[in-house]
């Protein structure tokens, strides 16, 4: 209990202080909504091989808080069994009724090449249309519709297209019971810039 208490004050003295830095070496989620989301975003903000902030969690949380599908997050840090690293916890709590949040557009970002009403015509074709629930696929299945529309519509040679992969796809809350889907070549940090995809 004493042992527990002590990690846990340790954890928390790291994060509230903006000046330090910690490495995590794990990161587990508990979210009723498709894990791929938040562990798609927590492995471009952190790295076992670069030092992460405060700010980098705060960042985090901001983006899941940004989705308007979770009520809450939190975000727990433990010690590793390997010296100088830490556990990452990340919990969510889904929004009530989210089974009713809708689509409200899909929006493309740095793809100024595609044509949108052919790429929201490709969309269609696979089922995801302006007032369709977020919830009709798995993430997975989301970005990979989001990704064959994408690829369809893109006006680029063959090999290019095959060469493109996922798109990012981040969800970002539109009103009451709606988001929006923001689709672009690379994760959207918390600030203006974006990091290319792995």
């Amino acid at each position: 209990m004493l042992k527990g208490l002590l990690c846990l004050m340790m954890a928390l003295l790291i994060v509230q202080s903006g000046s330090s830095t910690f490495c995590i070496k794990n990161v587990e989620v508990l979210t009723k909504y498709d894990p791929r989301y938040v562990l798609n975003r927590t492995n471009q903000i952190f790295s076992s091989d670069t030092p992460s902030k405060k700010s980098d969690l705060d960042c985090l949380i901001a983006e899941l808080k940004a989705t308007g599908i979770f009520a809450d997050v939190r975000a727990e840090l433990t010690p590793s069994k390997t010296r100088n690293f830490w556990n990452l916890l990340i919990s969510t709590e889904n929004v009530e009724h989210i089974q009713e949040v809708a689509i409200s557009e899909v929006d493309l970002s740095g793809f100024h090449e595609v044509n949108n009403a052919e790429f929201q015509a490709a969309l269609a074709k696979r089922g995801i249309t302006n007032n369709s629930y977020l919830l009709k696929y798995s993430f997975n299945e989301l970005e990979e519709r989001v990704s064959e529309a994408l690829r369809e519509v893109y006006p680029k040679t063959l090999a290019e297209k095959e060469k493109m992969g996922l798109a990012w796809v981040t969800i970002r809350a539109d009103g009451a019971k709606r988001v929006k889907l923001i689709v672009s070549p690379a994760y959207l940090e918390c600030g203006t810039s974006s990091k290319t995809m792995p």
